[in-house]
């Protein structure tokens, strides 16, 4: 998993009054096995994380759509093989799961 520089990071407004929430943009390498991540995760006021995570491949096409919700990724479409990417993310950003379902949800 390569690091990429990110080139800005802009502050946008936030869904609750308390918290912050950033966009942050990078210029990936493109390369032919390159995936990118767009991440989106919500901590509300009780601390109940959700959100939805996208890969996205070198061609901008969406490969695979999941959501968290209660502890648990589900797979809403795309295919099941670059779950990979998903674990790894959520590992480094240290986000609890207690498991991943990726059975579900439709192929692309």
């Amino acid at each position: 998993m390569k690091e990429v520089q990110e080139l800005k990071k802009e502050k946008i407004t936030t869904k609750y009054r308390k918290g912050e929430a950033f966009k942050i943009i990078v210029e990936p390498p493109q390369d032919e096995k390159t995936y990118i991540l767009d991440v989106y995760l919500l901590k509300n006021l009780k601390g109940h994380i959700s959100g939805r995570i996208k890969v996205i491949n070198n061609n901008g096409d969406v490969v695979l759509e999941c959501v968290y919700r209660k502890m648990k990724v589900r797979r809403v479409r795309g295919s099941s093989h670059l779950i990979w990417a998903v674990k790894k993310l959520l590992e480094k950003l240290k986000v609890p799961v207690k498991r991943y379902n990726v059975k579900t949800g439709e192929p692309i």
